[in-house]
């Protein structure tokens, strides 16, 4: 699987948590794409350096919504985890 994984209010939620959990996805053969909304900038030296810290390829929205352009660029994503849960 290739996971979709956002960085604000996901990731630095618990970025601790997240440093057990990526290793262990990726040893278990699954990949992991950091997607965010931000635009790629300046302003991302905290996401650059935590995608560096792992190996992890960051893909920027520049706005857009996450799950309307992971369909469309990173066709391979199958689960994109949400800040917030649905109702």
């Amino acid at each position: 699987m290739h996971f979709g994984l956002d960085f604000d209010d996901t990731i630095t939620a618990d970025d601790m948590l997240w440093d057990i959990l990526i290793p262990l996805i990726i040893k278990a053969g699954h990949q992991i794409t950091i997607v965010t909304i931000r635009a790629a900038g300046s302003l991302n030296d905290d996401i650059n350096q935590y995608a560096e810290k792992h190996g992890l390829p960051v893909v920027f929205t520049h706005g857009c919504q996450k799950s309307m352009l992971t369909k469309a660029t990173v066709s391979y994503t199958h689960l994109t985890l949400p800040t917030t849960p649905y109702v």
